[in-house]
């Protein structure tokens, strides 16, 4: 939050974003690799990527965020038995027949801010895989804070403010931020609109590196943009037959069993910490 800024509690979306700087839940949150936080009791999604909340039928993150769960469906059924029988440690495979015949993934007990929950990453990646900056897009879109988010090389993938389309890292005099940002996870430094803090979020091939925008950028700046050509094509599970142009992603490393902490998934639910109060 921007110093003097009122504290105001912070929306669905705001609080997937917030989860998503988590260093246990960061590499895959621009994924094709689907992943989701769950209550340990299977009633929500508290933390999920665009690829998990595509093979949930949800159009965002946030928008899974604000459902619940009856116990009878059946992807929560598997999920809250799991939750019985996972071991407090490393992740262990399981296959999760309620999103596909043939669907597997890493299932692991974790906390995030004190708070339990069931971590699953999909151990393939969705066929076909929506576009980086689609995936981009369905993570930072609804949320309230002006972003830009790049990829590795600078070029600029999506934006929730005032940029023009051609904009990369290097017309922005960022360049040497993209090395410190990208080598320890965050820079701060002076830019041609301002101080700017970039923060990376994925890992290897899905990168990318987020800039939250100062307020002041010139009104005459285009408007926000999406470098994507065309509809991406709709999300199957992994379990489905791929077809050959696909384009696959090596999976991150098995999550360490650390502890984490899920987000909610068809009604509004309790809100995880506001940002005036957020934990480490």
């Amino acid at each position: 939050m921007r110093p003097g800024a009122a504290c105001k509690p912070m929306n669905a979306a705001d609080q997937i974003l917030v989860l998503s700087r988590d260093p246990r839940l960061s590499p895959y949150a621009v994924s094709a690799l689907a992943a989701w936080l769950w209550a340990p009791d299977a009633s929500r999604v508290l933390w999920s990527n665009a690829t998990g909340a595509a093979l949930l039928g949800a159009a965002t993150p946030a928008a899974l965020a604000e459902r619940s769960f009856d116990a009878e469906e059946p992807v929560a059924a598997e999920i809250a038995r799991l939750a019985g029988s996972l071991p407090a440690g490393w992740p262990r495979l399981e296959k999760l027949r309620a999103i596909a015949a043939n669907f597997s993934a890493n299932c692991s007990r974790v906390a995030l801010h004190g708070s339990p929950g069931i971590l699953v990453i999909a151990s393939d990646p969705a066929r076909p895989a929506l576009p980086l900056a689609e995936r981009a897009k369905r993570l930072f879109a609804p949320g309230s804070e002006a972003v830009a988010v790049f990829s590795a090389e600078g070029s600029l993938l999506y934006a929730t403010g005032d940029l023009d389309g051609e904009t990369t890292l290097a017309t922005l005099g960022a360049e040497s931020l993209k090395g410190d940002a990208i080598a320890a996870g965050t820079a701060t430094g002076e830019t041609a609109i301002g101080p700017l803090t970039l923060t990376r979020l994925g890992s290897g091939t899905t990168t990318v590196l987020v800039a939250t925008l100062p307020e002041g950028i010139p009104e005459s700046a285009p408007a926000p943009v999406v470098q994507a050509a065309e509809p991406p094509a709709p999300v199957q599970p992994a379990g489905s037959a791929p077809p050959e142009d696909i384009q696959g992603e090596a999976a991150p490393e098995s999550p360490p069993a650390a502890e984490a902490s899920p987000r909610g998934a068809g009604k509004r639910t309790e809100a995880l910490p506001d940002s005036c109060s957020r934990a480490g």
